[in-house]
């Protein structure tokens, strides 16, 4: 077992092409309950395969879930993530994640048994049928690039295989998928039985081992933690209505000290110019719509499904992203995305952009009713 409360510095770790930082092992810290993103899922097979290389008894290979990306031309094959070369010299075994919701399993081949198999911790879903399919795809293009025969899989003999936990060591939680894969990683690769090894009462254990067995990584980046941002300092402001008809106007924050003879030079002290603020525009000011500037240049790529899944997932400040939603993790608040389109930025954009927890600026407006000229105010001191 891992450290109860592990500290995460602001670092950018690296095994293999895979790297992986503190946004990516927040998921494997304890109590956390969201689902293992690709770069740990890999990161963990590549650390199986480096430890029983040293030991001399590593007879397998473990691929990266890249491959399927690369594969289906989700992403180019030159990506930064590492080329189809790259990744075949260096994988046997291979993770895969599809479906809707998105569900991981591991996939499998044993070319001395002839024998594919597929590994799912909630089989009552059905994953196999995807998986195998992608499964083979990935097998049929690793052969063609290290100019083997192709394999004829509806005419030669194959055993398929389906394994899962007993049925009460099954996947119980919508999230935990990617660790029932690392622990069937470990467990094939240390040639155990998986049975006995992987089960929803163990899934702690490799969440913990997993976290420190990454953090011992190498860092290729080391940053600092960010500047903590101060809490927004918010004023409320109360009109009470006397008997003699004046307003008396209290705020409950600390307003310093007044000038005794009234409030004219304290008003004094507040500059309302409007040019101050960079939205606003004066008639001094230039401008130049956005839609101007666009229509000189060239139109952006769109960007794929995978590749907006996977700005929103290595944004800081996202905590959980669903297809049509999104958690901030400033304000631990959940958002609407684009209900027509998976993983859209735009409305996310929007919130980043004023979350107070993210800004640390807070805005309010308080509309005073009832005021009128010639009406005398008196400002109470008070804190927050």
């Amino acid at each position: 077992m891992g450290p109860t409360e592990p500290t995460l510095d602001y670092h950018l770790w690296q095994i293999h092409n895979i790297q992986y930082d503190r946004t990516n092992l927040q998921t494997l810290l304890p109590g956390a309950c969201q689902k293992i993103p690709g770069a740990i899922v890999n990161a963990f097979g590549a650390l199986l395969q480096d430890a029983h290389e040293k030991e001399q008894t590593g007879d397998f290979c473990v691929f990266s879930s890249r491959l399927t990306l690369i594969v289906d031309g989700h992403v180019p094959d030159n990506g930064p993530g590492g080329s189809f070369k790259d990744l075949v010299m260096s994988a046997w075994c291979i993770p895969l994640c599809s479906g809707l919701p998105a569900h991981w399993v591991l996939g499998w081949v044993d070319f001395g048994s002839r024998e594919i198999g597929i590994y799912d911790s909630v089989p009552e879903l059905g994953s196999s049928y995807w998986a195998e399919l992608m499964l083979l795809r990935v097998i049929d293009r690793i052969r063609e690039f290290i100019k083997s025969p192709k394999i004829e899989w509806g005419v030669e003999k194959w055993k398929r295989t389906l394994c899962s936990p007993v049925e009460l060591e099954r996947q119980l939680d919508s999230w935990s998928c990617g660790l029932f894969v690392m622990m069937a990683l470990k467990s094939f690769a240390d040639n155990l039985d998986h049975c006995q090894y992987v089960r929803d009462s163990l899934k702690g254990d490799i969440q913990a081992g997993a976290l420190q067995a990454l953090l011992n990584g190498w860092i290729i980046r080391e940053s600092r933690p960010p500047m903590e941002v101060a809490e927004p300092e918010t004023a409320t402001i109360h009109l009470d209505e006397s008997d003699e008809g004046s307003t008396e106007l209290r705020t409950d924050m600390d307003v310093g000290e007044l000038n005794s003879q009234g409030g004219h030079d304290t008003m004094a002290m507040v500059d309302v110019s409007t040019s101050e603020f960079k939205d606003h525009l004066t008639d001094e000011e230039g401008s130049k719509g956005k839609r101007a500037k666009a229509a000189c240049g060239p139109r952006k790529r769109c960007k794929t499904l995978v590749e907006r899944k996977e700005a929103l997932e290595n944004d800081s400040w996202t905590k959980t992203v669903e297809p049509h939603r999104i958690c901030c993790e400033g304000c631990n608040k959940w958002y609407d995305l684009n209900a027509k389109r998976e993983y859209d930025a735009t409305n996310w954009m929007q919130h980043r952009a004023k979350c107070p927890r993210i800004t640390g600026i807070e805005v309010k407006r308080i509309a005073v009713k009832g005021m009128k000229q010639g009406r005398k105010f008196r400002v109470e001191k008070g804190r927050l």
